[in-house]
């Protein structure tokens, strides 16, 4: 009986020290989840800007494509467009 009681109680121990690990694991990972989010929340921030400028400058008119920052601005625009889409 008392053999059966140290097992058990070891086992507990074990138990309990990988239990303590696993959720020190999880406190570390939510941290970083947390870093994560809040560095994506930044960049879809300045992504939505930087959308709303290029579409005021859309609007004006002032660039045409028969030269060379018309042609730069058309890209700067498709790669606005695609960066758009990972917005949060």
């Amino acid at each position: 009986m008392e053999l059966f009681i140290g097992i058990l109680s070891t086992l507990l121990i074990v138990c309990f020290v990988g239990i303590f690990n696993l959720m020190r694991q999880v406190e570390k990972l939510e941290d970083t989840v947390e870093k994560y989010q809040d560095h994506l929340s930044r960049l879809s921030n300045v992504i939505q800007e930087s959308d709303k400028y290029l579409q005021e400058l859309d609007q004006s008119g002032i660039f045409q494509a028969d030269d060379e920052v018309g042609v730069f601005f058309e890209n700067m625009r498709n790669v606005q467009e695609t960066i758009s889409r990972f917005k949060i």
